[in-house]
């Protein structure tokens, strides 16, 4: 089959069948229930038959997706794990910074003693964010 594809249309065929294995996973994780997410809670209101015949066209997909990699010898995109959770957890830190006290002004007149109340959280918070990144960016790093 390695004839049928010509360099570019295998890597455009790899990115769009990449993508559709990243949804099948958002698809499932939102069908099987969020972790512990108490600020991020997901809500699925369907019936559990729709539920079960959606778990059966995931699977589907799943095995025609590995049949797909097969059958026109795709080679797997490998993500850096470490870089994923790290530019998440950078993206966490910068909207953090933006809730200090101070900054939020921005939305109305800040009680004074909301910034020794939220401050340290936020900065708790940060600081358990970065540590994760360097722990994820620095592999020599020592762990506590």
């Amino acid at each position: 089959m390695d004839d049928l594809l010509n360099p570019h249309q295998r890597r455009a065929l790899t990115v769009a069948l990449a993508h559709l294995e990243r949804a099948v996973r958002t698809a499932d994780d939102v069908l099987t229930g969020p972790a512990d997410e108490r600020l991020n809670p997901v809500r699925l209101e369907i019936d559990e038959a729709r539920r079960r015949e959606i778990a059966l066209r995931l699977a589907e997909i799943r095995g025609a997706l590995a049949s797909a990699a097969l059958r026109f010898e795709i080679e797997p995109l490998p993500r850096d794990g470490s870089r994923i959770a790290a530019a998440a957890m950078l993206s966490a830190w910068e909207g953090l910074e933006d809730v200090h006290a101070r900054k939020l002004a921005r939305y109305g007149a800040v009680d004074p003693a909301l910034a020794p109340e939220l401050d340290p959280v936020v900065d708790h918070l940060i600081t358990l964010s970065l540590d994760i990144v360097g722990l994820l960016r620095e592999p020599d790093r020592p762990v506590p």
